[in-house]
């Protein structure tokens, strides 16, 4: 196999090279350069009431929120409508390849005569799917905690009920 030249430009190309070999092009996991920086917000609310002089009850509201979390996707992603299409035999052309599972960098051809070089977008199967880490994920954490505390000279008992939710789109990074 041959390297391109150290000096290979768009405009001084190396014509003694088949780029076809390194085809398709695909490399590590990028950042976008459009992100921005991520933060959270933090809020807390309770009240506590005594009954007596041996029992207190608590009720507190604990709240989150995440915004601009790291997400990875797909910067040439499949279009599987178009695959969709193209998996019909009648929709290509006599001898062409129907659209199947793993067949994104394939070439087709429709029965119009339409040539589809495979069903990659927007960069086309030259491009492998690489992906883009995007500041656009978010979270949010609500919780209800109930507490009640009894205390006497022979009993001490503590009742507990907490109540939460979480919503998260990025538990981790690697979920494309």
């Amino acid at each position: 196999m041959n390297f391109p030249s150290l000096n290979t430009t768009i405009k001084h190309p190396d014509t003694n090279v088949d780029f076809s070999v390194f085809e398709p092009i695909a490399g590590a996991t990028g950042p976008n350069p459009h992100n921005t920086y991520p933060y959270n917000e933090n809020y807390f609310l309770s009240v506590e009431r005594q009954f007596g002089v041996n029992t207190r009850l608590s009720v507190s509201y604990v709240g989150s929120q995440a915004h601009h979390l790291l997400l990875t996707y797909s910067v040439n992603p499949w279009n599987p409508a178009l695959c969709l299409a193209l998996s019909n035999p009648s929709a290509v052309a006599p001898g062409s390849a129907t659209c199947r599972p793993f067949g994104e960098d394939t070439k087709y051809i429709s029965a119009s005569g339409q040539v589809f070089n495979g069903t990659r977008g927007p960069f086309g199967s030259a491009f492998g799917n690489d992906d883009f880490e995007g500041s656009f994920g978010n979270s949010t954490f609500n919780s209800l905690q109930v507490t009640l505390r009894h205390s006497s000279k022979s009993l001490s008992l503590l009742l507990a009920y907490p109540y939460g939710k979480s919503i998260d789109e990025a538990s981790a990074l690697g979920d494309t």
